[in-house]
């Protein structure tokens, strides 16, 4: 992976309700790493999770676009693990799911 050295801000939480919810952010210092806030490249760097397997790489759904520069981990135990793509955009998890972790 790309490693920056010391990250400039790292956050890590746990939740239970609404959903249950591990997570753990990545902020790159921007002195040491190149800088991906005005880049043209808008992959999202943080991964979902269900039960510490991987269920998408880039979690569109989950942060906005503008946070594209952040990296992490989101797992969620709530989600189920046989979820297509597909019904991953459409659902009222996923709303509240990205609720969770941008109001955090």
């Amino acid at each position: 992976g790309n490693s920056y050295g010391q990250p400039y801000y790292s956050l890590m939480y746990q939740t239970d309700a609404p959903l249950s919810i591990k997570s753990c952010f990545y902020f790159p210092d921007p002195d040491n790493a190149p800088s991906r806030m005005f880049s043209r490249e808008n992959d999202v760097g943080v991964s979902l999770h269900s039960r510490r397997v991987m269920v998408k790489k880039h979690a569109d759904g989950v942060i906005p676009k503008w946070l594209h520069w952040m990296k992490g981990i989101v797992d969620c135990e709530d989600m189920p693990m046989n979820i297509s793509r597909e019904s991953m955009q459409d659902t009222r998890l996923m709303e509240k799911l990205s609720m969770a972790v941008v109001r955090r």
